[in-house]
């Protein structure tokens, strides 16, 4: 098996045994006798001989000779490429990576189930996916902010390299954690929310005014009391107890672009004395392990509260916990930090306030339509507001349409001047030519 790897494709369902001789006449004779062939000619002359192994056979190429191995986990079957015949048909591609990670790895070679082939068979997410997932949360954003929820969220792109879910329970020994719908990598909103409140302690640590007031806070060099944190009002309203719930919500945090997979490697030097079995000398060989990262990748993290001022405070330290602590595993080593922080909590609540904006406007043009001229000159002249440019418009329907209306129609739009006057300050006072307006809209609403 060492001087053979894995061919372009995985799985195969039949191969034949192709064989061609080259006969004398006295073998010839013998084929031409009754009954059986002789002993030393049955298997030879096997023409072709097909073997079916089901999907799960896969090939392999060898290194020398130029023969393949193809086998199907229990049976190996080394076969010169010149003389045989394979049919090779690959099984449909696994979109979902989690799917494709959590149970259909190829082995590389199948009697080492450590060592895993990932460029070849784990491929990054299809990114109209993603796009499709961004936009399905700025929605649901929108949707919280649309209900009176306030909302901070910040784009950020992982530093060098970021893997979450590290020791979760794999066949590799290695994991990491991608959503079981999506198939996508993120980072849950519980670890999140952990790698903040452990930055926000570390924080409290350093702050000469909570220590004064709080002196049993620290307990030793790496021991702090932090039922002594939960009496800030701050920190208990944004992390919460066992007895009061949090006020925030910490959403997970997805990818807004293109993932980008990177295989990493730990190199354990003494896999035996890990093991417990023995002591760590250096008569033992290296167990490479390879396991999955993710590199250059941006990500979307968002919180949600009712009381802004929290959001604030957290917004003073989210980034720096995760510029100066990061996410995930292996944080000791530079995994799981983020730069090129951009908040974006302006852009996700400005696309609500357009989409709200075009849909009054369209509610209120549908309204204007089922008006009559007169309520829909009315409805304009209430709408105007106090710029110079209204203000021409207001004095025009005063000087053109007002007089040529009959005597109803003439007060509902001479209510509407009033209306629209005194919202801007123009019905009191104001040069001679706005009090004779003012003095003839009166008289028309019959009033002194």
């Amino acid at each position: 098996m060492n001087n053979y790897c894995p061919s372009d494709t995985r799985d195969i369902v039949e191969f034949k045994f192709l064989f061609s001789y080259s006969f004398n006449e006295n073998n010839q004779k013998d084929l031409n006798r009754e009954g059986e062939p002789p002993r030393y000619l049955r298997n030879k002359f096997r023409q072709e001989v097909e073997i079916d192994l089901s999907n799960n056979a896969q090939v392999w190429v060898g290194s020398r000779n130029n023969r393949w191995l193809v086998t199907d986990g229990q049976q190996n079957f080394p076969i010169r490429k010149e003389n045989n015949q394979l049919n090779v048909y690959k099984r449909p591609t696994i979109e979902n990576c989690a799917l494709e990670y959590s149970c259909f790895l190829e082995i590389d070679p199948p009697s080492n189930i450590k060592d895993i082939d990932f460029p070849r068979y784990i491929q990054p997410p299809d990114p109209s996916l993603i796009t499709q997932l961004r936009d399905r949360q700025t929605q649901q954003l929108q949707q919280f902010v649309s209900r009176g929820i306030q909302l901070y969220c910040v784009d950020a792109t992982v530093d060098w390299r970021l893997v979450v879910g590290l020791g979760s329970e794999h066949v590799q020994e290695t994991s990491m954690t991608l959503h079981h719908i999506y198939g996508i990598p993120y980072i849950p909103g519980s670890a999140v929310k952990g790698v903040l409140r452990h930055w926000w302690l570390q924080v409290l640590k350093e702050d000469k005014n909570f220590l004064q007031q709080n002196p049993g806070f620290i307990k030793s060099k790496d021991e702090i009391d932090e039922s002594i944190a939960l009496k800030d009002p701050i920190f208990l309203s944004i992390f919460g107890s066992q007895e009061q719930r949090g006020e925030v919500r910490f959403l997970d945090a997805y990818s807004t672009e293109a993932v980008h997979f990177a295989i990493d490697i730990m190199n354990p030097h003494y896999p035996d004395y890990y093991s417990g079995s023995k002591p760590p000398t250096d008569h033992q060989s290296p167990r490479p392990i390879n396991f999955l990262t993710v590199e250059k990748t941006n990500f979307r993290f968002a919180f949600l509260a009712e009381d802004q001022k929290l959001l604030c405070k957290i917004k003073d330290r989210f980034e720096d916990a995760l510029d100066m602590k990061g996410v995930g595993a292996k944080t000791a080593v530079g995994y799981g930090y983020f730069r090129d922080f951009k908040d974006k909590t302006d852009t996700i609540t400005d696309k609500l306030k357009q989409e709200q904006e075009a849909a009054e406007k369209q509610q209120k043009a549908k309204q204007l339509a089922s008006l009559s001229p007169i309520e829909r000159l009315a409805e304009e002249v209430k709408s105007l507001a106090d710029s110079q440019v209204d203000e021409e418009r207001a004095t025009e329907i005063y000087n053109n349409e007002l007089p040529s209306l009959e005597s109803d129609d003439k007060q509902i739009i001479a209510q509407a001047l009033k209306t629209y006057w005194q919202r801007i300050n123009k019905w009191e006072g104001g040069s001679d030519k706005q009090r004779q307006k003012v003095m003839k809209v009166k008289s028309i609403l019959g009033e002194r």
